[in-house]
């Protein structure tokens, strides 16, 4: 019996690779080499490595077979191997993981874009990941989501995630601080409030943002003079508004910088108003009207006016009416003291033909006590014996409106005594008697005759 051993040839078909998590290396691992032998026959390739071309993650890469393969196994001598081309050999090399814990960023609204940190887990020794987070869109203050951003993109070896997605950090943008300087308080009249306008510059602003700044604020007591300011509130106002906050407000609001403004008087017109009054009755009160005093307010002291109670116009003064929140523009008038009415009646007197001229004496009527008069009364002229007016004469007071009421000088005759001295005769017959005669009490110069008939009782001689 002859017996013949056949070997068959066989040659690798496939080589299949087992895929693999980036690890920065070329290096692969086989998984199967498949050829065609008999079933049941135990047969395996050794002796040959593989390698990936380059060390990048990615699907369907080539990979290059080395070494010297050899048949093993209980049936290799029942075969040969062809020594042909390898066939083309692919595999994948996965992205490895790598986990991102990125770390809260924060902002000054206008300053410049923050690098958004983050720590890395998961990177290979020497690799670096090319790019950087990212976040939302936004340029005004607010919360932004931070995103992978070009991580995710740039780095094909690595897979890139969050290490805790539901808490994610944020990026802040904040309020950007401006400083609100030169406040300055507007000048303003009294006007029993304190109720205050200031004007203020404000600086760090963004150039191009429509920002700007309102001080509300009041004076610490309503009155005239430089007073310390109370501010209420400072409000931004402006489309970009809410991106900014007053830096160092509260030491503005608490008093620890201190603003001042001036509040002047008003203008007040005060009108005195005229007076009159009758020579001798008591002053009267000084009135005046008011235009631009504030309701509620009132003025202290009072007008005065020139001195003199003599008929005639005083100016009224300001004298001591006052109030310090205003400013008084006074207009004077006339205190005007009248003439006084008085009635003076001239006493009824007489005497007799050639006697002096009494004293003419008079009743005054409604007179002011210690007001004397001047000058005396007169009467008409005339020394006969008759009736004469008394006149006013040159009686006169410049504080009296004078009504005179006449009286009558009544001259009487004089008695005159009239001595007669029957002169003897020698008898005649007749009882006729001759005579002389003289005056006693006649007036030097007056010019008096007497006539008389004197006849003796008989006509016969006789004495006596």
């Amino acid at each position: 019996n002859i017996f013949c051993n056949f070997i068959k040839q066989v040659k690798i078909d496939n080589i299949k690779l087992f895929d693999k998590i980036y690890d920065n290396t070329t290096s692969a691992e086989i998984k199967e080499i498949n050829f065609a032998v008999e079933n049941g026959h135990e047969v395996e390739i050794k002796g040959i490595k593989a390698a990936f071309v380059d060390v990048n993650a990615g699907q369907n890469k080539k990979a290059i077979i080395t070494g010297f393969p050899v048949l093993d196994g209980n049936d290799c001598s029942k075969y040969e191997l062809l020594r042909v081309a390898y066939p083309e050999v692919v595999g994948n090399i996965n992205p490895k993981e790598v986990t991102i814990e990125a770390l809260d960023t924060n902002q000054i609204y206008g300053d410049s874009e923050k690098i958004i940190e983050y720590k890395a887990e998961g990177l290979l020794s020497g690799d670096a990941l090319i790019g950087a987070l990212s976040r939302e869109e936004g340029l005004n203050v607010g919360e932004y989501k931070i995103n992978l951003g070009a991580l995710e993109e740039k780095n094909p070896n690595y897979s890139v995630k969050f290490k805790d997605e539901e808490n994610i950090p944020s990026y802040f943008i904040t309020q950007r601080e401006v400083a609100v300087d030169n406040i300055l308080v507007k000048e303003k009249a009294y006007d029993k409030t304190t109720n205050a306008e200031a004007e203020c510059q404000i600086s760090n602003v963004i150039n191009g943002d429509d920002v700007s700044a309102k001080v509300v604020l009041h004076f610490a007591n309503e009155n005239v003079g430089h007073n310390q300011m109370i501010i209420d509130e400072i409000i931004l106002d402006g489309q970009q508004k809410s991106n900014y906050s007053i830096k160092g407000i509260e030491s503005i609001y608490n008093g620890e910088v201190k603003y001042f403004g001036d509040i002047v008087q008003k203008e007040l017109k005060v009108k005195a108003l005229p007076v009159t009054v009758i020579f001798g009755d008591e002053d009267q009160s000084l009135v005046y009207e008011t235009e631009g005093l504030i309701e509620g307010d009132s003025l202290t002291g009072s007008l005065s006016r020139e001195q003199g109670e003599n008929v005639g116009s005083y100016e009224i003064l300001l004298n001591g009416l006052n109030n310090s929140n205003y400013k008084i523009n006074f207009e004077t008038a006339d205190y005007t003291i009248i003439k006084r009415k008085v009635s003076i009646t001239a006493n009824q007197v007489s005497k007799v033909y050639g006697e002096e001229d009494p004293e003419f004496i008079y009743t005054l009527s409604n007179g002011v006590e210690g007001t004397s008069l001047t000058g005396k009364l007169t009467r008409e002229a005339g020394e006969d014996v008759g009736e004469y007016r008394i006149l006013q004469g040159s009686l006169d007071c410049p504080n009296y409106d004078i009504d005179f009421i006449l009286g009558n000088l009544q001259i009487q005759k004089k008695d005159l005594m009239i001595k007669v001295k029957v002169l003897d005769k020698v008898y005649d017959g007749q009882t006729k008697a001759e005579f002389t005669y003289s005056f006693e009490n006649l007036i030097v110069g007056d010019d008096v005759s007497y006539f008389a008939n004197f006849d003796f009782i008989d006509a016969n001689a006789g004495l006596d």
